[in-house]
């Protein structure tokens, strides 16, 4: 005999899609990317989108967000000049900036909270920022493919 959940309707199973915006604003820097470095393949390509999205996005959380005066000058510059690479570092829609955050807790919490020196922090910020590259590179490879 079947079991009875092997027989029923399956509900939910897929992982959610990415955001249509992502895809848009890969396929803007891909573009942008390709007219500047000419014809590379989808590795190579993805992988330079992928560190410049990652250096912006460390701009981004590293810029002094407690200046209200740059913090609102900075905005308006990402509204007036909006490139595919920023939005895919800064747009809340995407939320890039919760990869590298999620990650950061994690790191956190499996030391327990410890302090680390400026030099340790640096190498974790790079460590991590490797890490995403990495995933965001194959996440726009995937965006390009489909």
């Amino acid at each position: 005999m079947i079991p009875r959940a092997l027989i029923g309707p399956v509900v939910a199973m897929a992982r959610p899609s990415r955001p249509f915006a992502e895809v848009a604003a890969v396929l803007s820097a891909c573009e942008a990317v390709r007219r500047e470095l000419g014809p590379k393949s989808i590795p190579t390509l993805t992988a330079e989108v992928a560190r410049r999205v990652v250096d912006e996005l460390l701009h981004y959380i590293e810029a002094d967000q407690g200046d209200e005066l740059i913090a609102a000058l900075n905005a308006v510059k990402r509204e007036m000049l909006p490139s595919a690479i920023s939005t895919l570092a800064t747009c809340p829609c995407i939320d890039t900036a919760a990869d590298f955050v999620d990650r950061r807790v994690q790191r956190l919490q499996a030391r327990s909270g410890r302090y680390l020196s400026v030099a340790e922090q640096q190498r974790e910020k790079s460590i991590i920022a490797a890490e995403l590259r990495s995933l965001l590179s194959a996440r726009y490879s995937r965006h390009l493919r489909a």
